[in-house]
């Protein structure tokens, strides 16, 4: 029976690795499966896996699972590969949340001044890893969540492999907004559509028919507190909320958003309550769990993987290189779009035009992103300073300069994925 399972790869993780199996064991459309958990913390991967293993047999699934110390046996034959790897660790999620502040910036893993950083630290790490991918598993599907996820999935699919990058934050941001709306008004929340169209946790919603200020669900983004209505109007969309805390910082302040670094420390101290409760009593229930939400497991990633080994199609935000479907992005450069993803791959759906302001942003964050690639696999800093300057940050030349020794610090510490 166990040779009928799909070997399905999953790399990295932490011990929230324990609450993606809980979804693949609860979820429809999947095959038997094969799943192999790797990480660096030998130790640690042996405690969530064994706690893994007894809550899928706890919950009566036809799926097996083990521990691989090693990335070759892990990937070997797979027919799909989860990448949920943070080079660095904790530390370097901390690195990325708390330099920025320095330059009077917000700190993110993924975007900004936190997200250059990540990809200065990850491409060299990655490199090796799709290198085993398209060695031992070339023909697998490559379901992707390393942050910063444009670089991390341009760098798959141009070494060969089948990678797509996912991330549920559009969909859960929209349904949001119209919650909300649909209790502040009577009329269909839904009446005139809504485009979709942006970077990865840099894309904007609009309304080819209106403004934002007259769509309600728009407004509604203004009257929840996630987006300013200066920038509203003067972009005509609502961006999501990663561009208004890192890009807008003093508008987001102004209307009572503000970041404060410190959520590494919090996961890390999480992490170690949940390894210690798996290893007291593998397979009970951990209500710790719940204390960092992933919707991204079940509202993306495991619909998308049971979509990419024949299941039911799975639709949402994809991130693929766009190849002119933005005409404001270089083709290679990794774009966010709504699309569709099956057995035969993704499909993206069609963009309307953008508001001018909107095209303009995506272009330059764009550009930025071609270029923070560039430099990070060529491991070149005159054009990761480019980079940098590409971005809509307020920084002068010798702030940028003093920012780009930060980015490029090597961060101390555990490796471990």
């Amino acid at each position: 029976m166990a040779g009928a399972r799909l070997p399905v790869a999953v790399l990295g993780g932490g011990a929230y690795a324990a609450r993606l199996v809980e979804v693949i064991a609860g979820a429809a459309g999947l095959p038997a499966l094969d799943l192999r958990l790797h990480a660096r913390d030998r130790d640690r991967l042996a405690v969530i896996a064994a706690h893994a293993a007894a809550r899928l047999r706890a919950a009566g699934a036809d799926h097996e699972l083990r521990a691989c110390a090693g990335l070759d046996e892990a990937v070997d034959g797979a027919a799909a590969v989860v990448l949920l790897i943070r080079i660095g660790g904790l530390a370097a999620r901390a690195h990325d949340e708390g330099f920025p502040g320095r330059f009077n910036q917000v700190g993110d893993e993924g975007v900004g001044l936190g997200g250059m950083a990540n990809a200065w630290r990850t491409v060299p790490a990655l490199e090796h890893i799709a290198a085993r991918i398209a060695a031992r598993a070339p023909a697998a599907r490559v379901l992707n969540l390393m942050a910063p996820l444009g670089v991390t999935t341009r760098l798959l699919v141009e070494r060969g492999l089948s990678a797509v990058g996912l991330c549920e934050l559009p969909v859960v941001t929209l349904s949001r907004w119209r919650a909300n709306a649909a209790q502040a008004s009577a009329a269909r929340a839904d009446a005139a559509p809504l485009a979709y169209a942006g970077l990865n946790h840099l894309g904007f919603f609009w309304c080819p028919e209106m403004g934002p200020l007259d769509h309600p669900v728009l407004r509604s983004a203004i009257e929840l507190g996630e987006v300013p209505v200066g920038l509203a109007h003067r972009v005509g969309a609502a961006p999501l909320h990663y561009f208004v805390d890192v890009f807008e910082a003093d508008a987001a302040r102004r209307i009572g958003r503000r970041r404060q670094p410190g959520r590494a420390a919090e996961l890390a101290a999480l992490r170690d309550q949940l390894v210690q409760r798996f290893r007291a009593a593998p397979g009970a229930a951990a209500e710790a769990l719940a204390r960092r939400p992933t919707p991204w497991f079940d509202l993306a990633l495991v619909p998308a993987l049971a979509a990419a080994l024949g299941g039911p199609v799975y639709r949402g935000p994809l991130d693929v290189p766009g190849g002119g479907a933005l005409a404001e992005a270089p083709a290679p450069v990794v774009i966010e779009l709504m699309g569709e993803l099956d057995a035969g791959g993704a499909r993206l759906d069609p963009v309307p035009e953008r508001p001018a302001p909107v095209r303009e942003l995506l272009g330059r964050l764009a550009r930025a992103d071609d270029l923070l690639y560039a430099a990070a696999v060529r491991r070149d800093r005159a054009i990761l300073a480019d980079a940098l300057a590409e971005l809509p940050l307020p920084l002068d030349q010798p702030t940028r300069a003093a920012a780009l020794d930060a980015i490029c610090f090597a961060v101390p510490g555990e490796e471990a994925r």
